[in-house]
């Protein structure tokens, strides 16, 4: 109430500027002009105002005798109806009486008209006195009726006089002016008392303005003005909306040049298009806030509503009040609130670095939130490091997903049980930025700051023991095949160009340094520590694994999510040769204590004492020699720590995943976290961490140190933690705590889940195909992804933008293409190449699916055999040369396998050839395309031909004046036959640009060639595969799957 006070007293301010004051005292002196000049003729208009007066009462005397007379009529009508229905005896003698009344008042409103001329005419002349004044007094409305208004807005909000009264306590029941504001959300509940409610939110009691757009923070003002300004410029706004818009773009410059930021509860909700406006896709009266926020619904006071503060400094200054129990004025102004834990609240907000968990309940069956980035990476987060691996997550996002771990039921044909014996100890003294996390010599085992010196050492020589274990059941139940190397030499300068350039780095980074620094996992996009590290990569294993590997993944595990770049045996052995040179020679000279048989000893007797007696135990033992003892303890903490969560290991096939299952994390309450002693502790990067009494607190310093709830704790060595140490940063953390907090049991209506038709669960299902063979690598998709770009320095060589290729291509060509991408060669100056990833037919309609969702088009194009006729291909010819497009685009038929690739200085000019773009692109897609290439792809290279008019916002044609200049006579000449040789129609025509740009597409597709290979069994061409053939019909087209 305060703060729209004081907006409403700031918006008269700004009303009552110097120049309406200006204004206003120009009016008041004509007004006065006019006054004294009435005053001198003041006979003339006392003589009219008195005539006008006579006629005003004789015309008021006339009206009432029609009136009256018309009354009268009216009753006489009904007698008279009456008579004739009812065959009364005087029903003549009334339907007499009532035409003798018709025309009564037929007389008297002729008579009332002639009066009323004369009074208006009588008017008109005292009119020619005031009217004058009457238009000064129109102005001065206009001037103050914005000023009017928001004094009338100023006198229900402030409060004083008879506001003040009606808001005091045992009066407040009347009429006041604060209230308890809520919304009954029908479709989103609250469990209480084992009864499921619906909530009843009253957040918006303080939060006034939380819907109302002109209260946004300064830093929201700046990020919206910025938005809007660029949809203007882009021509995204609706030509009616545009001076609606530029007028908001206004209203927010003024809050940022207002001299005071607007503070919390009085701010409008940031993103109001996208959150609680009213023409969002989450309105306030059907989602309300806690749906988002968390929180106790129904509660009005601060500490009650379940606010969380964000970190300790902030927990402190909310705590802080004068008087703890009722919090004045004085304390609201330092912004001290008398906050308390409510250790009884089981639903508390999310702090605001995890507001975007309460996306989870309502698109968990979505694998990206749309204006929700933070969230959207959050998840992609817990996906590349594996969580749902160790910890059930049953919704369908972390639902059918791969084990993040490689296969070992091979490892001994990779590598060596003293390189794993080492890598098993510390993975991030091998490679710093590795998604494998530490499970051994950890805070809780070894840091002498919290536990004693004696089990520090008792626990190094069991922590010595498990890892040789694990290491002999490994190797013991690997297999053994033989990789032979390459059959020719490699050279490493050659293939350390192929790594460079082909797309290795999409996924795969090869620095282990940084700026003098070990390098971290946030250092890349998360894409690109989709694929482990290659540095050092020399080290771990040999020439025959590392050859066969890059040949064909999937020869040494069918599920290898690594794709085959059909390299050739001499690319494979150049990229070997240099991967060999990869080496840590550091690591390997890292001396491994032996097992002590104790050790492994006391580790077995207490998992054979759980079955067996002490004495048969023992006995068990003896007769095991050290290889079997290390077998078996090998596979008891294989079990232990849970390896086969993420890895295929022989005997775990069928094991439940170790972890603690995540899927209603969030709804856990307080009291059943063990929170242990810390308060605060150090991180590994050295950051001072706190530990608040919050679920958030302690999901997040659990992910940051798993162990350091065992501080200074005593338990036997099998009781103790055993979370892996992931080194994850402050913001992986947070990311990885936003995802928990958002897993919550809520119930939320059907209505509000989204993406729950069938249409939408196909294309999810497609979108969550592109996450786990990361497609975003390499291209952009839903306006995300690319991370090979920072490894790319011309960008007229990254990968294709696939924002809107389910409206660009064809079906059958893009099933074609991803089961097979040797199938055409779209852009063959590109180094980095299309990937085979061996799609079945079912993934491949499933990607297809995806895409023609994402752009909005059908899955099945029937368009190929479209034949445009030879006058529009004619003018398309004509203006396809005017425009000059064979500066960049190749009109020669191409093989499709191999075309040639272009030699251009100018990289700039590289564009496809648009002979294949018949059997590529959609045939509606191709004018739309060539109108708007930058509004589609904001990076493209396509110039815009027919840019926007700036008022109207349609397409302008460059033609449309050039057709009659002297450069474009013999085009003229050459069109004129196709128009009848009408040149206002050609004129007409050439300034047309939709009509251009479909005469563009008919001679584009009159030019395609219509014949391509189908995709090969494998996904790789085969040997002496037919070439390609210019053709009406294709050889073979896929058939979609049903």
């Amino acid at each position: 109430m305060r703060m729209q006070q004081e907006r409403i007293e700031q918006d008269i301010h700004t009303a009552e500027t110097e120049t309406s004051k200006a204004q206003l005292t120009a009016l008041d002196r004509q007004v006065k002009q006019i006054e004294n000049d009435i005053a001198r003729h003041r006979s003339q208009y006392v003589g009219a105002q008195k005539d006008l007066d006579s006629w005003e009462g004789i015309h008021y005397a006339a009206d009432q005798d029609y009136r009256f007379a018309k009354a009268r009529l009216d009753a006489q009508r009904y007698i008279a109806e009456a008579s004739v229905v009812e065959k009364r005896r005087d029903a003549a003698q009334q339907q007499a009486e009532y035409k003798r009344q018709e025309q009564h008042v037929t007389d008297l409103n002729i008579r009332l008209q002639e009066l009323t001329r004369k009074r208006d005419g009588a008017k008109e002349s005292v009119d020619v006195w005031l009217g004058k004044i009457k238009d000064l007094d129109d102005k001065r409305k206009v001037l103050t009726g914005n000023i009017d208004l928001l004094n009338k807005q100023l006198s229900t909000v402030e409060l004083k006089g008879p506001n003040l009264i009606l808001n005091l306590p045992m009066l407040d029941f009347i009429n006041p002016t604060l209230k308890i504001d809520q919304v009954v959300i029908p479709d989103m509940f609250v469990e209480m008392n084992y009864m499921v409610v619906p909530r009843v939110d009253r957040c918006q009691t303080c939060h006034r303005a939380i819907d109302r757009p002109g209260f946004e923070s300064k830093k929201e003002a700046a990020r919206l003005a910025q938005e809007l300004q660029q949809k203007l410029d882009t021509y995204q706004i609706p030509q009616e909306k545009r001076d609606e818009t530029e007028k908001r773009i206004e209203q927010l410059k003024k809050i940022q040049d207002a001299p005071q930021d607007v503070l919390n509860p009085w701010r409008t909700h940031p993103k109001l298009d996208t959150f609680v406006g009213s023409a969002s896709p989450h309105p306030l009266l059907e989602y309300g806030c806690t749906g988002c926020h968390r929180g106790q619904d129904r509660a009005t006071e601060f500490g009650r509503a379940g606010h969380v503060p964000p970190n300790s400094k902030m927990e402190h200054r909310w705590e802080a009040a004068a008087v703890s129990l009722l919090p004045g004025p004085w304390d609201y102004k330092q912004r001290h609130w008398g906050w308390e834990e409510n250790p009884f609240n089981e639903t508390p907000m999310f702090p605001r670095q995890y507001y975007e968990a309460g996306c989870i309940k309502c698109h968990s069956g979505q694998l990206g939130v749309d204006q929700g980035d933070d969230i959207t990476k959050a998840e992609l987060t817990v996906e590349i490091y594996g969580c749902y691996a160790c910890h059930k997550i049953n919704n369908w996002r972390f639902s059918d997903l791969r084990r993040p771990g490689p296969d070992l039921n091979g490892i001994a044909e990779k590598t060596t049980p003293e390189w794993a014996f080492r890598w098993i100890s510390e993975p991030h003294n091998f490679r710093s930025t590795t998604r494998m996390p530490s499970f051994f010599y950890q805070r809780n085992m070894i840091d002498p700051s919290v536990v004693p010196a004696a089990e520090i050492k008792q626990n190094i020589t069991y922590q010595d023991a498990e890892i040789h274990s694990i290491v002999t059941y490994l190797f013991g139940k690997s297999s053994h095949r033989v990789w032979t190397p390459a059959p020719v030499a490699g050279d490493a300068k050659r293939g350390q160009q192929i790594v460079d350039t082909v797309g290795c780095k999409a996924c795969h980074v090869e620095s282990e340094f940084i700026n003098g620094r070990l390098a971290k996992r946030d250092d890349f996009p998360l894409e690109r520590n989709y694929g482990f590290n290659l540095a050092n990569v020399g080290t771990k294993t040999h020439a025959g694994w590392i050859y066969n590997w890059i040949k064909n993944p999937k020869n040494y595990y069918p599920d290898a999510p690594m794709p085959s770049l059909r390299l050739t045996d001499q690319e494979a052995a150049d990229v070997t040769a240099y991967l060999l040179t990869l080496q840590k020679p550091q690591f390997m000279a890292t001396p491994i204590r032996p097992p002590d048989p104790k050790a492994v000893h006391d580790l077995e007797m207490g998992y054979l004492v759980n079955t067996l007696s002490v004495r048969d135990a023992e006995a068990k033992l003896r007769s095991m020699p050290m290889q079997e003892q290390l077998t078996y303890l090998g596979q008891r903490s294989i079990e232990k720590y849970g390896c086969y969560s993420c890895h295929n290991i022989k005997g775990f096939e069928n094991l439940k995943p170790i972890g603690t299952e995540l899927t209603t994390e969030g709804s856990k309450a307080l009291h059943l976290f063990d929170f242990g002693f810390p308060h605060e502790y150090v991180g590994e990067d050295g950051h001072k961490e706190h530990i608040i009494h919050t679920v958030p607190s302690w999901i997040y310093n659990k992910v940051r140190n798993p162990r350091v709830y065992d501080d200074t704790r005593t338990k036997i060595y099998n009781d103790k933690l055993k979370m892996p140490n992931f080194h994850l940063t402050q913001d992986e953390a947070r990311r990885v705590t936003e995802v928990v907090l958002g897993l919550t049991k809520d119930v939320v209506g059907a209505s509000k889940l989204a993406a729950q038709d069938s249409r939408m669960r196909l294309i999810e299902e497609g979108r969550k195909r592109v996450s786990q063979h990361n497609c975003r690598g390499c291209h952009i998709v839903d306006g995300r992804g690319r991370a090979i770009a920072e490894t790319i320095a011309d960008t007229n060589f990254l990968p294709p933008d696939l924002s809107p290729e389910g409206g660009r291509a064809q079906s059958p060509f893009l099933f074609n293409f991803l089961k097979d991408p040797t199938v055409m060669k779209i852009r063959p100056w590109l180094n980095v190449r299309m990937p085979t990833f061996h799609f079945t037919d079912e993934e491949t309609n499933t990607l297809v699916t995806f895409f023609a969702g994402e752009g909005k088009a059908s899955e099945f194009d029937t368009t190929l055999g479209l034949h445009p006729s030879p006058q529009n291909v004619a003018i398309g010819k004509a203006v396809f040369t005017m425009m000059r497009c064979t500066q960049c685009h190749v009109t020669a038929p191409v093989n499709p396998e191999n075309p040639p690739k272009p030699n251009v200085v100018d990289t700039t000019s590289l564009a496809p050839n648009l002979t294949l773009a018949r059997l590529r692109l959609r045939h509606e897609w191709i004018p739309d395309w060539i109108r708007r290439p930058g509004e589609m792809i904001p990076s493209t290279r396509m110039p815009a031909n027919f840019p926007r008019d700036a008022a109207t916002g349609g397409f302008q044609s460059p033609l449309g004046n050039a057709i009659d200049t002297p450069a474009f006579v013999q085009y003229k000449t050459a069109l004129l036959p196709y128009f009848k040789n009408d040149e206002g129609q050609l004129r007409r025509t050439m300034g047309d640009a939709v009509a251009l740009t479909e005469y563009l597409r008919d001679y584009i597709w009159s030019i395609g060639i219509t014949q391509m290979r189908t995709a090969a069994p494998g996904g790789e061409a085969p040997a002496g595969a037919e070439g390609w053939r210019s053709e009406r019909r294709t050889r073979s087209q896929p058939v979609r799957a049903g």
